[in-house]
Parts: C-alpha cells; sequence; structure tokens
C-alpha cells in the first residue's frame, strides 16, 4: 500500500478511483475530489509528473491512454537492452554505486537504525533512486520497514520505460513502493508520515529553499534524516576537477541547521565521508564541520538517543546474493585480479581520480591471485546464484564458503547484501554484462511463450515438402501435440524417443514435450540398429518416434504400440502408424496445460560413446537448455533476419541446441533441405542457395567436402554471413582454403555434451588467427589449463584443459556409467591438452587419454574400438592406436590373425563390416596387418615387426 498521501496542488488528501486500493496489485487511477487533480499508477509505479486535471469524468480513458505510452515502450526497451549488453556500453556510476563509498558512508548507520529508532511497519523515503539501485539497497537492508524511492521522472539511466521495466510490482520486493514526482515542489506525502529518510545527493542537488522544509514536515518528530555525499568546500580534490552543483563548507552547513533545528527533537552531524567509509571501530557520534575532506555526510537524528556509528559487515545468510565490482579485472581462467585504470575505455582511471579514497582500498590488486575456489564463487555470483545456492552448487561447507566470501569481502571483490534476483540483474544490466531471467523462468515453456508473440517471420522452412510454418502454425500444432500427449496422460517426468533424420515433425515433438517437462531421448539412426533397439527398450518410454527407415528396420524388436512414424510416403508401413494420424486421433479441442516443468527436471538424455561399448546417456536439464540456447543465440549475434541451414539430426549437442534452442532466442528461421537424394552435400548446397541461408553450423568434414567442391559452388553458397564449425579441430589448411573459396570467415567453437556444448569459440568479434588455428576465447565459462596438481600455469605452456560454467550435464542415465570425462570439484577435465596465449586464445594440442573425435565431433574410445575387434572370430590380437592427419584423427588398427588364410581384402571387408554393425561406421578402423604384437610388461603393445599390409 501507498502511504498516505496529499494533492501537490492543494494538500488535501488523495483517494483511489478504482474499486481496489491494492494500486500495487492493479492499474489505477488516484483523484483529489477538491480540486480534481488526478495521477496515474502503471503498474504498481505513481507518476506525480504525469499529474492533470480532470477536466471530463472518464478517468478510465486517461488511465487507458498513459498506460498505452508505458506500454508501447516495453518491446523498445528490451531491444535497448540487448543493444546495450551487446555492445558493452557500461553506465560507470550506476555500475559503480554498490562499492561507491558515498553510498557506503551510510551504512555505519544502519546498526543504531535498527536497533535504537525503527519499528516494524516504519516507512523510509529515498530521495534519489536515480539508478534504482537505492531502493532495492534499503529494502534489503531494511526487510521490516516499507522503503519508499521516488525520482525526476522520464530522464537519465532509466526513464519511464527502465523503472517501469525493473522496479514494477512484480519485480521490486514487496516493502518497496516507487514513485516519480517533481522533488523541487511540495511532496505529496502527509505530515509526519516517515520514520527515515534517506536523502543521497539531496542536498547538493536540489532546490534547498523549500526542500529541508519540506522533508522535515514528513518526518516523524522521533525520526532520522540522513544525508550522504554532500559537496564541502573544507578541501579540493587534488588533482582539481570540477564538482558543480551546490558546495558550502562543513561549518555553514552546521549553523545552517543549528538554527534550522532550533525547537525541534533533531541535533545536526556533519561528517566526513572517507571516515565514515573508512571506519574500523565503533565510536560516539561525533559532528566535524571543520574535516579537510571535501566530501561529507550530514546527519539530522534524535537528540533524545545515545548514537553509536559502526563499521558494517555482512551477516552472509543462505538468500544474500553477491556484487561483483565491474570496475576490476577479473581475470577467472587465469585466477587473477588487477585494478587497470584503462579499463572501460579508461572510465576506472577517472573513477579512481575522482574517488581517491577508494584507490588506497583497492591499490593492492595488482595480479591478485584467486584460488580455484575463488574463481568458481565469483562465477556463480555474476549468474545471481544466492549463498545457499552456491554452496549446493559447490558441495561446499557454509563455514568454508564464509571464509572465502570474508577474503573476497575484504579485497573489495565482491559486495554481499539480502538482494533478490532482480536487484542483481539491474546492476547486471547497468555493468553492461548479460543477466538471465528469474531461475523459475528458465525452461522452455517460458522461452516459447516468449517466442510465440515476437516472431514475424516462418519458423520452419521445409524445401523437402515445399512449405513454411509460421509461429501461428507451430503455436496451432505443437498446441496440438501438447492436447494429444495430454490426453494419453504423458506429461512431466515421461520420456519420449526421438529417433530420426532431419524433419520438421521431430522439431514440433521435441518443443512440445519440452514444454510439457517431457523428457526427450534422442538417439542417432547412425548408431548400430541393435543398439537403438537396446536404449529403446532399456527405458518406459511413453512413445518412440521414429523415422521410416528405423520403424522398418526395429519393428519387431519393439513394442510397436507407442511407436509413431514421422511422415514420410513409405508402401510398408501402415497408415495409422503415421504422426499425422496420430495427432489426428487426439482430441479435438486444445487441453490446457496443469503442470509447468521446473528448471531442474531433466530436459533431454543425448548419447555418446561409451568407454564400455554402450552409449552413455548424458543428461541435461531445462534450466541447462534454457541457458545453452541463450548464450549460444547471443555470442554469435543470431537475430530474426538469418536462416539457419539444418544439416545434421538432433542427436548431438550442436545438432539439437542449434536448431532447435538457439533459434527461439533470437527467432532466426530453421531451413531443412530435401535429403531425398543419395547425396548430403548436395541437399545441403541447394538448400543453402535456394532457402537464401545466412548461417550454418558444421564439422570440419562438410568443410572438407565444399572445398572439394570449390569454385564449383561459390555462388551457392554467397548468401552465408556465418560459418561455425565444431568437433575436431581445424586445420590451418582447411581454414584458409575455405576462406579463400568463399570468402566467408569460419568461426571455430568447443565443446561437450557434458558442458552442454559451447563454452570456448571464436566470436564475430575475435581477429583471425594466422597460422594455428585457436578454438577460441572462453564464453561464459571458465577455461583453465592446469598441470598435473591443478595449478593453473602461464600462457604459451601446454597443460590440462578444465571446463567450469552453470551449464554442466545433470549426470549420466546410468548412475554406475563410468567415463574417462572427470568431474572434480566441480571442474570438468576434458581429456583434451591445449595452451592460451597471451590474447587469451585456446588451442587444442591433442589428448590425454586414448580418445579421438570422429568426423562429427564425436569422441570415440579406442578401447571400445579395440574390445569390438577382439571379439572377431578371425582377431588373435590387436592393438588400436590414434592416427593423425593434418585435417582429421583416424583409428589405426595393428591386428594379429589367428590364420593367414583368407585373402587380406576379403578379411579387411569382414572386419570392417563387423565392426560397423556392432558400433557404428564412424568407429571402423584403417587395419594394418602385422606379423606379431609384442606386450611389454604392463601390457602395452611393442611393435617391433615390420607391417605386413595397410
Amino acid at each position: 500500500m501507498l502511504p498516505p498521501l496529499i494533492c501537490p496542488n492543494c494538500s488535501n488528501d488523495f483517494a483511489y478511483s478504482s474499486s481496489s486500493k491494492e494500486f500495487d496489485q492493479t492499474d489505477s487511477v488516484i483523484k483529489c475530489n477538491h480540486c480534481q487533480t488526478v495521477v496515474p499508477v502503471v503498474n504498481g509505479i505513481v507518476y506525480y509528473t504525469e499529474k492533470e486535471i480532470a477536466y471530463h469524468s472518464d478517468e478510465r480513458s486517461f488511465l487507458d491512454y498513459f498506460r498505452n505510452r508505458i506500454e508501447q515502450k516495453r518491446d523498445e526497451y528490451l531491444k535497448f537492452i540487448s543493444n546495450k549488453i551487446s555492445r558493452k556500453l557500461i553506465d560507470p556510476y550506476s555500475a559503480f554505486q554498490p562499492f561507491n563509498e558515498s553510498s557506503r558512508s551510510f551504512c555505519p548507520f544502519i546498526s543504531d537504525l535498527k536497533s535504537k529508532l525503527l519499528e516494524p511497519g516504519d516507512l523510509i523515503l529515498d530521495t534519489w533512486c536515480r539508478t534504482g539501485w537505492t531502493g532495492y539497497f534499503l529494502a534489503s537492508l531494511f526487510p521490516e520497514q516499507t522503503i519508499v524511492s521516488v525520482w525526476e521522472g522520464n530522464k537519465d539511466v532509466l526513464g519511464y520505460a527502465g523503472f517501469d521495466y525493473w522496479l514494477n510490482n512484480c519485480k521490486r520486493p514487496e516493502n518497496l513502493m516507487f514513485l516519480h514526482l517533481d522533488i523541487n515542489k511540495q511532496l505529496p506525502f502527509a505530515d509526519n508520515t516517515f520514520k527515515v529518510i534517506y536523502g543521497l545527493d539531496t542536498l547538493h542537488r536540489y532546490d534547498q529553499t523549500s526542500l529541508v522544509s519540506e522533508l522535515l514536515r514528513i518526518t516523524q518528530d522521533d525520526g532520522a534524516l540522513i544525508f550522504p555525499h554532500i559537496h564541502l568546500t573544507n578541501s579540493e580534490p587534488d588533482p582539481f576537477f570540477e564538482r558543480g552543483e551546490k558546495q558550502l563548507h562543513g561549518t555553514e552547513w552546521a549553523r545552517f541547521f543549528e538554527k534550522r533545528l532550533t525547537n525541534t527533537s533533531w541535533k545536526s552531524y556533519v561528517l566526513s565521508e572517507p571516515q565514515l567509509f573508512d571506519l574500523k571501530v565503533s565510536k560516539e557520534i561525533e559532528s566535524k564541520p571543520n574535516t579537510s575532506d571535501y566530501n561529507g555526510l550530514i546527519a539530522l537524528l534524535p537528540e533524545d538517543i545515545s548514537w553509536n556509528i559502526a563499521p558494517y559487515k555482512p551477516e552472509l545468510e543462505d538468500n544474500d546474493r553477491i556484487i561483483v565490482n565491474p570496475y576490476l579485472t577479473i581475470d577467472l581462467n587465469r585466477g587473477k585480479v588487477n585494478v587497470d585504470e584503462n579499463y572501460l575505455n579508461g572510465a576506472v582511471g577517472k573513477m579512481l581520480e575522482r574517488h581517491p579514497i577508494y584507490r588506497k582500498r583497492v591499490e593492492h590488486l595488482i595480479e591478485y591471485p584467486l584460488s580455484s575456489q575463488e574463481v568458481q564463487v565469483l562465477y556463480l555470483a555474476q549468474h545471481n546464484y544466492t549463498i545457499a545456492e552456491i554452496e549446493d552448487k559447490l558441495r561446499i561447507s557454509s563455514d568454508l564458503l564464509v571464509q572465502i566470501l570474508d577474503r573476497l569481502l575484504d579485497s573489495e571483490i565482491i559486495h554481499v547484501l539480502p538482494l533478490t534476483e532482480e536487484a542483481v540483474n539491474l546492476q547486471l544490466f547497468h555493468s553492461a554484462i548479460p543477466f538471465l531471467p528469474s531461475k523459475k523462468q528458465q525452461t522452455f515453456y517460458h522461452q516459447r511463450q516468449g517466442l510465440y508473440k515476437q516472431s514475424e517471420k516462418p519458423v520452419i522452412v521445409d524445401l523437402a515438402e515445399g512449405s513454411e510454418l509460421a509461429i501461428e502454425d507451430v503455436t496451432y500444432l505443437t498446441s496440438s501435440i501438447k492436447s494429444r500427449f495430454i490426453d494419453n496422460n504423458v506429461g512431466r517426468g515421461d520420456c519420449v524417443f526421438i529417433c530420426s533424420k532431419p524433419h520438421f515433425e521431430a522439431l514440433l515433438i521435441l518443443w512440445s514435450a519440452l514444454e510439457l517437462g517431457i523428457e526427450v531421448s534422442v538417439v542417432s539412426t547412425e548408431i548400430p540398429l541393435e543398439t537403438r533397439i537396446e536404449l529403446f527398450n532399456e527405458r518406459d518410454a511413453k512413445y518412440l518416434f521414429l523415422d521410416s527407415i528405423t520403424f522398418l528396420q526395429s519393428r519387431e524388436k519393439i513394442d510397436d504400440v507407442i511407436a509413431v512414424v514421422l511422415d514420410n510416403e513409405n508402401d510398408q508401413i501402415p497408415d495409422e502408424k503415421y504422426f499425422s494420424n496420430w495427432l489426428e486421433s487426439g482430441p479435438e479441442d486444445p487441453i490446457d496445460q496443469t503442470s509447468i516443468p521446473e528448471p531442474d527436471d531433466i530436459a533431454v538424455t543425448l548419447y555418446s560413446s561409451g568407454s564400455t561399448g554402450k552409449p552413455k546417456g548424458i543428461q541435461l536439464s531445462q534450466e541447462t537448455l534454457f541457458k545453452s540456447g541463450k548464450v549460444f543465440a547471443e555470442t554469435y549475434g543470431w537475430n530474426p533476419s538469418d536462416r539457419l541451414v539444418m544439416v545434421t539430426e538432433l542427436d548431438s549437442m550442436s545438432g539439437l541446441r542449434n536448431i532447435a534452442i538457439a533459434t527461439s532466442f533470437s527467432g532466426t528461421t530453421i531451413v531443412i533441405p530435401s535429403f531425398s537424394g543419395p547425396n548430403n552435400i548436395l541437399s545441403i548446397i541447394q538448400g543453402i542457395e535456394e532457402s537464401k541461408a545466412t548461417l550454418l553450423t558444421c564439422t570440419p568434414a562438410l568443410i572438407k567436402q565444399f572445398n572439394s567442391l570449390g569454385e564449383r559452388i561459390q555462388n551457392s553458397l554467397k548468401s552465408l554471413r556465418q560459418v561455425l564449425c565444431t568437433g575436431v579441430n581445424l586445420s590451418p589448411t582447411l581454414v584458409t582454403q575455405f576462406e579463400n573459396l568463399f570468402n566467408i570467415r569460419i568461426l571455430n567453437y568447443y565443446g561437450l555434451t557434458e558442458t552442454s556444448g559451447l563454452c570456448i569459440g571464436e566470436t564475430p568479434e575475435s581477429t583471425s588467427n594466422v597460422g594455428e588455428v585457436s578454438i577460441g576465447i572462453p564464453v561464459d565459462s571458465i577455461s583453465q589449463i592446469v598441470d598435473s596438481e591443478d595449478n593453473v600455469i602461464e600462457s604459451g605452456n601446454v597443460g590440462r584443459l578444465r571446463i567450469f560454467n552453470d551449464r554442466l550435464m545433470s549426470g549420466y542415465l546410468r548412475k554406475d556409467n563410468k567415463s574417462d570425462l572427470t568431474i572434480k570439484n566441480g571442474w570438468l577435465y576434458t581429456g583434451d591438452l591445449a595452451v592460451q596465449d597471451s590474447m587469451g586464445n585456446f588451442f587444442l594440442k591433442g589428448r590425454e587419454r586414448n580418445i579421438i573425435k570422429d568426423d562429427s565431433g564425436n569422441v570415440v574410445y579406442l578401447s571400445e574400438v579395440e574390445d569390438t575387434l577382439l571379439s572377431h572370430p578371425d582377431i588373435l590380437d590387436v592393438e588400436v592406436s590414434k592416427l593423425d592427419h593434418e585435417e582429421a584423427e583416424s583409428i589405426l588398427a595393428s591386428i594379429l590373425l589367428k590364420k593367414d588364410t583368407k585373402a587380406r581384402a576379403e578379411v579387411e571387408t569382414d572386419i570392417k563390416s563387423f565392426v560397423r554393425k556392432k558400433i557404428g561406421n564412424s568407429k571402423v578402423p584403417i587395419i594394418e596387418f602385422v606379423n606379431a604384437l609384442t606386450r611389454n610388461g604392463r601390457g602395452n603393445v611393442e611393435l617391433k615387426n615390420p607391417k605386413l599390409t595397410v
């Protein structure tokens, strides 16, 4: 509820014109029935700056008119947020405000205000909520009181649109109210309304001819008025800079308030701002108007209370959040903190010049080392985790986390307060750092709801069908699919499978299932049939959505009742098995969704090679998938004008995330080529040319195929503006050939399914490398190169690559599944060896373990290939190793046969067919036959005999 309000024109009481007085729950109009002044209330914000005289009786029209003005700016403001962050346009003062000594000089009063003055329900007026910070700051410090924050109207860093977004009634805490008003005029509050006035920057910025009297009028007789940051003439800055606004000597302020407070209950104190900021011990308050400092604080406090000032120390409660100092250069990858005066285009140097007291506080931060756990805490703090969530994420004790936070606090690297998510996001916005919506909204359900409202381009262009699906079509179809699921009691927590070549119906099924919280297990059609069937049958799947080939191959060994075939004409398949008939047999009217997925729910299970021969099921949560798609789309600047070609199935992280998730954030159109012919590469090329695609994500194998076709396809690819490549390491030759042929830059990126894909990548802003191809810089991840003792090593040295972010997998499907990937203390050890140059670029140098990546970027365990070969009836012994090429890695199998009776070509063909059937085509090795394999004491093969043939 609002505090008691009066009309700023005639000082009579205001009344609500709507039936509800809960203005912060509904839009309304407040009205003076004496002089007919009306003020609009929209989204819980009171706009005194837009007051009018009600010459007509239709107050609803007045409200609707102003509400439309506000609503029309909302989409525009969302674009502004995106542009501000993408262009890294930091607002220096706003970003620094939580650390600024002007804000923190108030903190020594907090203890006595709470213990000696304030009662639950008291009102606190915040007179200068320019950036939104002070309102959130006070609301967090005084949760039992109500904060009333005001600003001057549609101006400065937020304006109407910004306050409507950041401080509306849905986002701000319950104890925070907000009003726009002209503080130089009569204040619209009744006498004796507030217990405390917090007047940051107020005495030197506003007209004092009436303001001080107005503030005293609305303050309770036993209340307090505290004015942080006043400009004093006691001294001048050195080096000098012009401060502007009203400047008086401390003694002049003391004389003014001594006279003004005659016959009142208050006493004035003029204090030094730097001394309050640097306060080390509690002491009785003492006015020092002759301070040698040029910035001060004035406090008007009840004389009948004995006042002390005390150093402020955060209590570090579970729900506290952490603000990371945006003015420090914090390199989480190297584990170092520095003060760089050239950082942020020189804003840091300018700030330190104007805040010499703060310069002293941070001057020790030169190559300041951070521990492994400190960099993890800082990463999670930047991603808006509470203290309790950080403990849970890192699996550390509260005592240990308190130790870590104390050190970071003492070093001015962080600030800790019981802030809301939105308060931290606001500061991230001011600092031009990307932020996420509330965690509860980090699900595909919430993402799709937003997309339905804004996309005007086709969602899918299906070249095989010669059709386009607009957002209305997708909305209708996914609604029908969801209703079909709900009607069959398939919902949150259940599992369905998708195993299909690229198909628009697979996308619709995936989106519908994710919205409902149904787990989607995606299996590649390239996995051997027997393995696919085993994966289908080991889960209690509600449906198997299969392409026609997979269905025909497996129908005798699966539950035919739950199999649904994606539409593709085939005379061998009954019509009732097709997806279109399955959908039509559902309810005629849409069924409302009653269960909404939670961020921690498993969204997808993707399968990759297992060291035991059976693919590992890697499970990713709704939250992880949400974040991965958002990071990818924003990193590469995708937009609604783009068209992305679908060149792969949904079974890989890049295939699923890039095609189905990232495009939902960017509004990018998905183009599905016609793969009806025998040659996929020609279908892809034709699809790019026909659709005028602008985006392509692929592996080096596809780049190699493009290069082999050379000039013949130059015109076909000319619409592409961005080619992203992942998988095996790109060779310089491959990149140079492609870029010279097609004049399109390749951006390389790196990630594992276990890291939800992208964690290192070349970005559009990256400079091209000469010679060796970089995998880029860390992308919303900490990427460190460490030695065998887990110490971060200096640039230029090869070490083990480990990753930390908040998008790591939830776990493996089978808890006992063994993996060569190690997660230790929250770090995922990739198994790759890498080096970082002085510019922060990462380069892959090989692998720690006996694994390779195939042409598609999938991990292949050499032990799996070796075990399969040893099960062949003709093989006595075998050694499987890596064979490095300039452009790829291959598997080399040195084979000792039991008998040498068959022709070698026949045996080789039989062995390759055997491997292909058992574990898949991508794992078929290059074969060499040897006379003998001699093993040493450790069981390793020593190849001493000459090779017979390769």
